[in-house]
């Protein structure tokens, strides 16, 4: 069977009372696709409910038209011909074009690439403190933000000292450090990874489908930090276009997939997972789905939303200052600067923004190693005019994981009549430290590579723009502290799982999607063994 065919089916099996479901899956994103054909490669009959819809002509944040022109104009390969300063001022133009209905989405670095596939805000609010920002990038559709074209497609495992924290920073998570390695091979399989093993003492090697060696530009800017920072220890980032799970599950025969559906609340039985309300938003009725076995994968805010919707169903009471639901929610502070530099051969390659030089734990290049915590860069070069190339350095630092950031229910509802989230997050004093570290190290590899930079008055990004958010509904090993148990099931809902970014106890410095699917293949894995 085709996608297109589990697409049709998708809506009737939604609502059909009397179909036979196996599984639910909420969300179509990186973990709920690579769930959805896990389970259906096991032979379960598996619906998949999408809140991703394409709405009319008059609601879409920007005309067709508008659209093209901020795409074609943004496509990595007019940078080659555009002035930098006409394109950098050309890109602040486009962003105006986005104010009116996506005043947060026009904010992030890829909205450029694909304008209306992310969420028209004023349609889908949220709330923040006045003085406290918060930037939710959020794509509804098939395949996530990891679709958006511009994204940095970046998979990095988690190593030792992610898993178990020397420090009292953060908690461990309740597994021996080398319970996923089989899950990260696995997913690692399925997106014939590319990248180098380094025998890095941060980022473990990966299996890779293709192994690269560093291209010439790349080879110059690691010997020049290398030569700079001996301890630097510079490897190439691991990437790889988005896995095309869907269509894998697809092809099993086992897959409904209903897109509009926008999920509601969790619905359970003798205390059992039993299916998920959902509404349709092609007509505005409210439906049931029903199955024993649910995976939540809608990413962290939304899962973490339904399941604030759903506590009287999965028996968490609200408790108090100290509920771990909503609790805890994580980003990445980041730093970036963007300038031009001397081309060293970037002009006769074809841009790639996947391939990368990488810095792990940065902070240690210059041999202090008594660091706990610390922070990363991507150092990217990519063609542009006149013998020039594009760099763009950023560096990922951890928020760490506290209980006054958090997430909540308010008051106003969105258009289709659900609870928006109000979002309190901020800096700590410990990652605006960090953070002028980071400013100073991205200035001192510009300088190093002697990159002309728009701007050298650097500040950390907003949380929630590095597109990194994790936690509201953290694992733990004890239902008072935590929100799911070591096997990503939520305490005391046998059948109900959630395997995204809502679930990390800690985020690391590395991107999390890779460890996102290696905990779904952990979980499919249990769920299918039982069966």
């Amino acid at each position: 069977m085709s996608l297109s065919n589990a697409i049709k089916r998708g809506r009737a099996a939604a609502t059909d009372q009397s179909a036979r479901r196996d599984a639910i899956v909420v969300g179509a994103g990186a973990a709920g696709g690579f769930a959805a054909a896990l389970l259906c490669e096991a032979g379960l009959k598996t619906l998949v409910l999408d809140a991703g819809s394409v709405p009319s002509v008059f609601k879409r944040p920007l005309t067709r038209t508008s659209n093209q022109i901020v795409s074609r104009l943004a496509n990595p390969e007019a940078l080659r011909w555009i002035p930098p300063r006409v394109s950098w001022k050309g890109r602040q133009l486009l962003k105006l074009m986005g104010k009116r209905r996506q005043p947060i989405q026009s904010q992030c670095y890829a909205w450029e690439g694909l304008p209306n596939g992310f969420v028209d805000d004023i349609a889908q609010p949220y709330e923040t403190p006045s003085d406290r920002p918060f930037n939710w990038i959020r794509v509804r559709g098939l395949g996530g933000r990891m679709a958006v074209p511009s994204h940095g497609k970046q998979y990095l495992r988690h190593g030792p000292a992610d898993f178990a924290p020397q420090d009292d920073l953060s908690p461990a998570w309740p597994f021996a450090p080398g319970t996923l390695d089989p899950f990260y091979a696995q997913a690692e399989a399925r997106l014939e990874l590319k990248g180098q093993r380094n025998g890095s003492a941060w980022i473990p090697d990966s299996d890779l489908g293709e192994v690269l060696t560093p291209d010439k530009p790349q080879a110059k800017l690691m010997e020049f930090v290398t030569k700079r920072w001996p301890d630097a220890a510079p490897m190439l980032g691991r990437y790889t276009e988005p896995m095309p799970a869907l269509d894998q599950a697809a092809a099993t025969g086992n897959l409904s997939l209903a897109k509009g559906a926008a999920a509601c609340e969790i619905i359970t039985e003798n205390g059992r997972a039993a299916g998920v309300k959902f509404v349709d938003q092609g007509n505005g009725s409210v439906c049931t789905a029903h199955a024993p076995i649910i995976f939540l994968c809608a990413s962290s805010l939304e899962t973490t939303r339904l399941l604030l919707l759903s506590r009287g169903a999965i028996n968490r009471p609200e408790t108090g200052k100290y509920d771990p639901l909503g609790r805890y929610v994580m980003d990445h502070v980041s730093v970036k600067a963007e300038g031009m530099m001397t081309s060293w051969g970037t002009e006769s390659q074809d841009f790639n923004l996947g391939n990368c030089v990488y810095l792990p734990r940065f902070e240690r290049r210059n041999g202090d190693m008594r660091s706990t915590r610390g922070y990363g860069m991507r150092l990217y070069q990519s063609p542009g005019p006149q013998g020039l190339s594009y760099f763009t350095a950023v560096s990922d630092a951890e928020i760490y994981p506290r209980e006054d950031n958090h997430v909540r229910l308010a008051k106003r509802k969105d258009r289709l009549g659900i609870p928006i989230l109000h979002i309190d997050v901020s800096l700590g004093a410990r990652e605006k430290a960090l953070a002028e570290q980071q400013i100073e190290a991205v200035l001192e590899v510009s300088d190093l590579v002697d990159a002309d930079l728009q701007s050298r008055d650097l500040r950390p990004s907003v949380p929630g723009a590095a597109i990194h958010e994790v936690g509201g509904a953290r694992m733990g090993t004890d239902p008072a502290s935590s929100v799911v148990n070591p096997d990503n099931q939520v305490w005391d809902v046998p059948g109900l799982y959630v395997t995204d970014g809502a679930s990390f106890p800690s985020i690391g410095i590395q991107n999390p999607t890779l460890t996102i699917l290696a905990l779904t293949a952990r979980a499919c894995a249990k769920v299918t063994a039982e069966r």
